[in-house]
């Protein structure tokens, strides 16, 4: 899921370029069967084309089992380099019930825009 880097209070679509929204962070979801968060649907902005639909590549630092950087890409995981993860967004996994605490945090920090001042 990608997330964008702006907040609106209320449920219209803000009126920004949706050929280029504004980028916040990439994140996986593995809710467990008893997670009952309630999810509300806020618009569905179809993408430009079949490579839009893609998030952006990210990565997941060196661990204890496997000692290397991880690069998600297109739906694929591959080993990579520290170089090649420099200007990539480190990959984030969430279960739904901890996004709200996630994007508060970065409201908080600065990190995210309300539309009104875009």
């Amino acid at each position: 899921m990608f997330v964008l880097s702006l907040v609106k209070d209320s449920s219209e679509k803000p009126e920004i370029d949706w050929n280029n929204p504004p980028g916040g962070w990439v994140f996986y979801s593995f809710a467990p069967d008893n997670d009952l968060t309630e999810t509300v649907l806020l618009g569905n902005v179809p993408f430009a084309n079949a490579d839009a639909e893609w998030a952006p590549p990210c990565f997941n630092p060196p661990d204890i089992i496997d000692n290397c950087y991880k690069v998600h890409f297109r739906g694929t995981l591959r080993r990579a380099t520290k170089e090649e993860t420099s200007d990539m967004a480190q990959c984030i996994t969430l279960t739904p019930s901890k996004l709200q605490a996630f994007l508060l945090e970065k409201l908080h920090k600065g990190e995210l825009r309300t539309v009104k001042d875009i």
